[in-house]
């Protein structure tokens, strides 16, 4: 079997729980309408967020991450946790809050945000979930109980 044979089946096996339920965009270069980075970006994302997830003990939480490179949304970030909507090359609007089951879509909580805004931005809030949560499973649930997902943060 070829996925056997190069280690496609190795390599997912061995890939954390959020970048198993990451879905990107084509964006650039393949889409007109990109005005930032989908699938070739995501994964390197991902790589520096997985040491924030082992930080705050959530690296095998079922987070639901995507990304699209426009408003237009074929990443179907909308639906997500955590989604990212490109707004300028290097910058995407943070979205957080979309229901698993696709029940409710998430809300903005910060624009425009580079990586580093990004990634900073995710650790205060893994942080205040990890510390905060009791009963809640889902990031998402917490996120929307506890009134993150009602206004937008600059």
């Amino acid at each position: 079997m070829l996925l056997n044979e190069y280690g496609i089946i190795a390599h997912t096996d061995n890939a954390g729980a959020l970048r198993k339920n990451a879905i990107a965009c084509v964006a650039f270069n393949t889409c007109p309408l990109a005005l930032a980075e989908g699938q070739r970006y995501l994964p390197t994302l991902i790589s520096k967020l997985e040491p924030i997830l082992e930080k705050h003990s959530m690296h095998n939480d079922n987070i639901v991450m995507r990304m699209t490179g426009c408003p237009n949304g074929c990443g179907r970030s909308p639906n997500a946790e955590i989604g990212f909507v490109g707004t300028a090359y290097g910058k995407y609007n943070l979205h957080i809050g979309g229901d698993r089951l696709g029940q409710r879509l998430n809300t903005k909580y910060k624009e425009s945000l580079n990586e580093e805004q990004i990634l900073t931005t995710l650790d205060e809030l893994f942080g205040i979930y990890t510390r905060e949560k009791k009963k809640t499973k889902h990031l998402a649930i917490f996120l929307t109980a506890n009134g993150f997902c009602s206004m937008i943060k600059s």
